[in-house]
């Protein structure tokens, strides 16, 4: 124990079983419901076990039905696979907003969206959706 690092508390660290991927949500009804229709799912502490089996009470402040909160937040998991169809989508979605306000952006910056040629800016304006060298976009 000498040799380990002093770090300081995480109340949110909770451990997450290979092949999934677990957030704390705002515990609303409505986030809850359209987290669940996203693919997520609640986390139940204990791997399941009936509540009895657990010892918690409500003086300690620690939820009866068996689930992970902290404060107004509540643990929830998703399936890698689903996770990263869910990455590939908004990865997709900005790529093609990206590529929108570039063509946006040029449009404007040649006076073409003013009606008239030459209300635009002076001299050739380039607009790019790569990624720079230091690995930001």
């Amino acid at each position: 124990m000498a040799n380990t690092p002093w770090k300081p508390a995480a109340p949110l660290d909770y451990p997450c079983p290979p092949g999934f991927r677990q957030r704390y949500c705002v515990q609303t009804p409505e986030n809850i419901k359209k987290k669940e229709f996203e693919g997520w799912f609640i986390v139940k502490d204990n791997k399941g076990k009936s509540v009895v089996d657990s010892k918690k009470t409500a003086i300690d402040g620690t939820p009866l039905d068996g689930t992970v909160t902290y404060r107004t937040l509540i643990l929830m998991r998703i399936p890698e696979e689903k996770a990263k169809a869910r990455d590939k989508y908004y990865a997709d979605l900005n790529k093609f907003k990206q590529t929108a306000n570039a063509r946006r952006f040029e449009t404007e910056a040649a006076g073409e969206s003013a009606g008239y040629p030459g209300a635009g800016a002076y001299g050739n304006v380039t607009v790019s959706t790569e990624e720079r060298d230091d690995g930001k976009s």
